[in-house]
């Protein structure tokens, strides 16, 4: 009986070792003979390639290093093991991946930001601009959805200072001659604002956009069309960057929805200048991006350095400087200026009053979501 046991106790260990030693040389199997990906659409961020092989690096650590990141990147099946390790971490009372709270109703939040000292030199850096500006300047800085949403935040999640930035922001520009700032505290204030956010991802909806749109419009005393003089479509099926950040793979899609004014739209030229490339579109709107897996591109076809957004509507020339924010906000502007030239500091590299010297503009806007006024490193306005 004792003989039975022992040899039953054998053959469980040696399946469990045989089954062990399947799963490590499947691995190295998948490792050798998948194709290795540059870019991963799910996480929104290039991947890590196998490493130079030399002397030096090998010496210095640098190859073991980037030879960890890569095997780290090149995992097979490698969303899939990030998204059971945060549900893992949630089941334990851990609840935040990557700098993503699982909120109420599926919400994605963002965690406030850590400013790292760069709001006060950020504001510096604005103010000084708008002060010494022969043009007219506006500034609109989006607050994060986690600092409105909060009966959606988890409990004990950190506190967000948002609206304490907004308000040093419209107390230093209430001091400057020609200058504007859009204070979106009360037009986002109230329940409704959940309709301005997207759930799985960072960046406001085109409700959010046009809310402060027309708030922007009644400062400045145009009449901003009503939400019924657009053709609205929706599109499902989007995961934004909240959903890829922290891999939450159980939460459900949102909608993306296009707000189309067919008059300015249908008259509309843009020109996007990459480097040594141009590329023109007919319209705002990018619609095979929608096919792809970051569907936000459809939006002015996402980041680039410089797009200039021609609509003929009148004279007026627009400098907008920007993040990511301003791409569904553009479609909104171009009802009211008939030249939109749009450029994101994270990869333009010429000097900003030279450029407001040598093209003429009538007026210059500032599109930031306030964590990256407090965050960015890119903003050089002077």
């Amino acid at each position: 009986m004792k003989n039975d046991n022992k040899q039953k106790k054998n053959i469980k260990s040696a399946v469990i070792t045989a089954l062990f030693l399947a799963f490590i040389i499947a691995g190295c199997i998948l490792y050798i003979f998948l194709p290795k990906s540059d870019y991963s659409p799910a996480e929104k961020r290039y991947l890590s390639g196998f490493p130079e092989v030399s002397v030096k690096n090998i010496k210095s650590g640098k190859f073991s290093e980037d030879f960890e990141k890569f095997l780290a990147d090149q995992t097979p099946l490698r969303t899939f093991f990030v998204s059971v390790n945060s549900y893992f971490e949630l089941i334990k009372g851990n609840n935040g991946s990557n700098g993503v709270y699982l909120g109420k109703n599926g919400w994605l939040i963002e965690k406030p930001f850590d400013s790292n000292n760069r709001f006060d030199k950020n504001l510096k850096e604005i103010t000084d601009f708008a002060r010494e500006s022969s043009l007219p300047v506006t500034l609109i800085a989006v607050p994060e959805k986690g600092a409105l949403l909060k009966n959606y935040l988890p409990k004990n999640s950190l506190q967000y200072h948002d609206f304490e930035y907004i308000e040093q922001l419209n107390k230093e520009f209430s001091g400057i001659d020609n200058a504007l700032f859009v204070n979106l505290t009360q037009p986002f204030s109230g329940m409704e604002n959940r309709a301005y956010y997207y759930r799985t991802d960072h960046h406001w909806t085109s409700n959010g956009a046009y809310a402060a749109y027309r708030e922007f419009c009644r400062l400045k005393g145009f009449a901003a069309p009503s939400l019924a003089d657009y053709d609205v479509t929706s599109y499902p099926g989007f995961y934004g960057t909240s959903y890829s950040t922290s891999c939450y793979t159980l939460t459900k899609p949102d909608d993306i929805s296009l707000f189309v004014n067919s008059q300015i739209d249908s008259k509309v030229k843009v020109t996007i200048a990459e480097g040594k490339k141009t590329t023109e579109s007919s319209s705002m709107f990018f619609t095979p991006r929608l096919d792809e897996e970051d569907k936000y591109t459809v939006f002015l076809d996402g980041n680039h350095t410089r797009v200039d957004i021609r609509s003929g509507i009148n004279s007026k020339k627009l400098l907008l400087i920007k993040d990511s924010f301003a791409h569904c906000l553009a479609p909104f502007l171009a009802e009211q200026y008939g030249e939109i030239t749009m450029i994101d500091q994270r990869y333009y590299t010429g000097n900003i009053k030279n450029l407001i010297d040598s093209e003429s503009f009538d007026e210059v806007m500032l599109v930031y979501g306030v964590d990256g006024i407090a965050t960015s490193r890119d903003i050089t306005l002077n």
